[in-house]
């Protein structure tokens, strides 16, 4: 069990890191566009989380 935990976790981490890089520089980008068109409106909600 513990070898399939040690090789599942070795896979999804590589991939998973890669993926959340990704969303992370594509967030901040659409992030910064949205709070300045109306940081007062839901949209601004959405990037908090950013």
């Amino acid at each position: 069990m513990q070898n399939g935990h040690l090789v599942n976790a070795g896979k999804t981490n590589p991939i998973q890191t890669q993926f959340k890089a990704n969303q992370t520089q594509l967030k901040p980008i659409k992030c910064q566009n949205k709070p300045n068109t109306n940081p007062n409106k839901p949209n601004f909600k959405g990037c908090r989380r950013a």
